[in-house]
């Protein structure tokens, strides 16, 4: 389904109607019991921002008149956040952060506040000439906190960890979800992944987080 076909869409946060989303990924069609009054068709949908809306058909009109009984996504629900790296260059048509063979960067991210479990914390990338392959050694050092808790709230570091970085220029995710043992609703978190000589430059994306709703 393309962007223009919603009219406009709900923020559960801030209860306010937004025209014309840019729509980046459908998570997940709405069960009738959870859709607003009047409304008959909507979708949940990962917006730019990384934020999951509820995303609807309709007029303006009557969209903002369904906003009183509009309802959050049900417990238990499958969702995925998407934080974007801070590039360095292009390749190909992406924006990409280029690490060398001995190189490290920090990406960043943050847990949504209807965070219930972790089903998924990716790294996503490629490796270019020289560091595909198995046996690849990267550190991992994390740290994650919420508004009013210390920056470094929770830290840890996982040390020479061996990946499979694949096959040349073909996208993989490197696991961090055991660089953060503790994650929690609301948190802000950071990694640094700590090249350690893995023979050549990987290509990151950013970081794919997947969770189940409270």
């Amino acid at each position: 389904m393309s962007p223009a076909s919603f009219v406009a869409f709900l923020d559960f946060a801030g209860a306010t109607v937004q025209v014309n989303p840019e729509l980046v990924e459908v998570i997940s069609p709405v069960p009738a019991p959870f859709l607003p009054s009047g409304l008959a068709d909507g979708t949940y949908i990962e917006t730019s921002d990384g934020e999951t809306r509820l995303a609807v058909q309709g007029d303006v009109a009557t969209v903002t008149a369904a906003l009183s009984s509009a309802a959050p996504p049900p417990a238990g629900m499958d969702c995925t956040r998407w934080y974007p790296a801070e590039t360095s260059g292009n390749e190909g048509s992406y924006r990409v952060r280029s690490v060398g063979s001995t190189g490290a960067w920090r990406f960043n991210f943050v847990v949504p506040d209807d965070f219930a479990t972790l089903t998924e914390l990716k790294l996503i990338g490629w490796p270019n000439a020289g560091a595909a392959g198995t046996g690849k050694p990267i550190n991992m050092h994390s740290m994650n906190g919420a508004e009013g808790e210390q920056f470094d709230q929770h830290q840890f570091s996982l040390l020479a960890t061996n990946y499979n970085l694949g096959t040349q220029e073909t996208i993989v995710g490197l696991n961090l979800a055991p660089a953060f043992p503790i994650l929690d609703a609301g948190d802000y978190a950071g990694v640094e992944v700590d090249h350690q000589g893995i023979g050549g430059t990987m290509s990151y994306l950013g970081i794919r987080l997947r969770y189940t709703t409270l």
